[in-house]
């Protein structure tokens, strides 16, 4: 497959499942859906902190509660991809696949109670889907989750205001859309099937959706935004974000690594392995943990260092 191809599975690859507030003018449901969703981001929460096995336990006595729903099966595929993300484990892939597959079939038959919700969970299943099969190289079946997030997403541009989740969905498809037609020219004719993006009403959005107090929406918009600026090279503005990141979550491995590599970036190599040490630590006094997750950001981190020395050594030889 042509590597121009290869946005189609980054576009929207990594959307993360989190509710948002529910906008319906019934007072009941509104009460209901706010106090479900408090539980998930409080789940979602030890999530952040890599506290799996909390995570697991809370969401599993929740669902005993509540019984089995769409939320409850992304908010699942949200540990799941955590955990994949800290380990290479076929047996989780093979259990957040199947976790997807009920999920769909339960969002669809819970359509008629919000259609805002129904839109956001949509997007984050296909997207969830899509990133699983990108990861596994299974291109095609990414394509068309990839085509299903697009076909829900342009339902939901210009809907910001009436639903706070839709800044991020939003912010991410007005970046992308464009960033990924001045970076591969050749998609242009595939993306004129949509509504044109915007690249700097996608940042304004999402840093819309940074400053909210929604915990879980404001930790994936951040992240989106530090994600951004590392691609773009603006490694100072990209550690802005990943600060906040880090700050809030001290135990997150992944924040962790990403704010070593931006100071890796930067040359300042005394504070990269500062933060080299804080992974190492985290990974240590985290007793949620299995080995292999211990290891692997620190392992990582290991190579990226030895990479950097051997690459600056390499420049000095041949001045």
């Amino acid at each position: 497959m042509c590597k121009n191809t290869i946005f189609l599975i980054l576009v929207f690859l990594l959307f993360h499942f989190e509710l948002g507030a529910n906008t319906n003018s019934n007072a009941a449901m509104a009460a209901a859906s706010q106090a479900r969703n408090s539980k998930l981001s409080a789940i979602l929460l030890q999530n952040y902190n890599f506290k799996f096995n909390t995570a697991d336990s809370l969401l599993n006595n929740y669902e005993k509660e509540a019984g089995s729903s769409s939320d409850i099966l992304l908010a699942r595929s949200t540990i799941l991809w955590w955990k994949i993300i800290s380990e290479k484990n076929s047996i989780l892939k093979n259990k957040y696949t199947q976790n997807l597959s009920e999920a769909e079939k339960l969002l669809f038959k819970e359509r008629s109670k919000n259609e805002n919700e129904f839109l956001y969970k949509a997007i984050s299943l296909y997207g969830f889907g899509a990133r699983m099969d990108g990861l596994e190289k299974n291109y095609f079946k990414a394509i068309l989750k990839i085509n299903n997030c697009l076909k829900y997403i342009t339902k939901t541009l210009g809907k910001e205001e009436n639903f706070i989740y839709f800044y991020l969905s939003s912010g991410l498809y007005n970046y992308y859309t464009v960033n990924t037609e001045d970076a591969y020219p050749l998609i242009v004719p595939y993306l004129s099937l949509y509504p044109k993006g915007n690249l700097d009403q996608g940042i304004k959005y999402l840093q819309v959706a940074a400053n909210t107090n929604d915990v879980v929406l404001s930790t994936e918009a951040n992240y989106f935004l530090m994600k951004i600026y590392l691609d773009k090279k603006n490694y100072s503005e990209a550690e802005k974000y990943c600060s906040k990141l880090v700050t809030k979550y001290p135990s997150n491995l992944l924040f962790l690594y990403y704010n070593f590599i931006l100071l890796l970036k930067q040359d300042n190599l005394y504070k990269a392995k500062v933060f080299m040490a804080r992974i190492k630590i985290a990974a240590k006094n985290n007793t949620q943990l299995s080995d292999v997750q211990r290891k692997y950001f620190y392992d990582m981190a290991d190579d990226d260092i030895k990479n950097y020395e051997k690459d600056k050594k390499t420049v000095l030889i041949s001045d």
